[in-house]
């Protein structure tokens, strides 16, 4: 028995050490540090997500590049704007007809996960906007 107190006790003595000696001090949120953190999040979401964009952006267009001569290319909305693009720059060199089937706007995803303000949601919707531009048909 006096061993495993003395077990016990070591272990919550180690436990103390570690929890007293290794907890981070994170910056208060008025300091520069805290600014320069929450910065550079922003802006390694923001290129994760702009990679991640034009990644799929350019899978789609070699998809939609290597198919047999086709008339139509209908997308549904939400999500569209990679296959928007690719579908819009395939229109133009095959004379294909875009057809986007509404659904929701597609920059209101980035919205409720981002808010309104956000840097992503404002290139979205000018995006979106732009491009919703160079449909064919528009079905709702």
């Amino acid at each position: 028995m006096g061993s495993t107190l003395s077990a016990t006790n070591c272990i919550a003595s180690c436990l103390y050490v570690q929890s007293t000696a290794y907890i981070p001090s994170f910056p208060s949120p008025s300091s520069l540090s805290f600014l320069i953190i929450t910065c550079t999040f922003f802006l390694v979401t923001l290129c994760l997500s702009v990679v991640k964009g034009v990644g799929l952006l350019v899978q789609l267009f070699v998809c939609l590049a290597s198919l047999q001569r086709y008339d139509i290319v209908i997308i549904q909305n939400p999500p569209c704007l990679p296959a928007l693009i690719a579908a819009v720059i395939m229109s133009l060199l095959n004379g294909s007809i875009i057809v986007i089937d509404w659904h929701n706007l597609g920059f209101a995803m980035f919205e409720e996960r981002y808010g309104s303000r956000h840097i992503l949601v404002r290139i979205a919707k000018i995006l979106e906007l732009f491009m919703t531009k160079r449909a064919h048909l528009h079905v709702s």
